[in-house]
């Protein structure tokens, strides 16, 4: 049953990934198990797909994020995708990708920049 609401809600996010709606949706679907969310290659691949088409999507950024934080191994095509994004260093690790976001977080969302200033802080803890 999950497996067809997800492939709904994606299909959603990728018709209009500036609604927060579906993007909320996907979490409360895998709400007691972050370790089948970030295993779903379908949503790291929806974040990745909708990012390359819009940097500044802010719900797929904060996804990703915590995504990274949960223990998504990033494919080398979404770190490509995320260095482009931040012009980082492209030997960067998994945490420096997640730093990333979050820098690139606080480019696009100006209203929340201390929050992101503050989110990126804790990812070295």
């Amino acid at each position: 049953m999950r497996d067809s609401e997800v492939d709904c809600t994606v299909e959603a996010i990728m018709v209009n990934p500036q609604n927060e709606s579906p993007w909320r949706y996907l979490r409360g679907l895998y709400k007691d198990d972050n370790n089948l969310l970030v295993a779903d290659n379908r949503i790291s691949d929806a974040c990745h797909k909708v990012l390359n088409k819009d940097w500044t999507c802010v719900f797929a950024l904060s996804f990703l994020l915590d995504l990274l934080r949960m223990g998504l191994q990033p494919s080398n095509d979404l770190k490509g995708t995320i260095e482009a994004m931040e012009n980082s260093d492209p030997e960067t690790g998994h945490a420096d990708i997640a730093v990333a976001v979050c820098s690139i977080l606080q480019k696009c969302d100006p209203l929340q920049i201390n929050y992101w200033s503050w989110y990126q802080t804790t990812l070295s803890s």
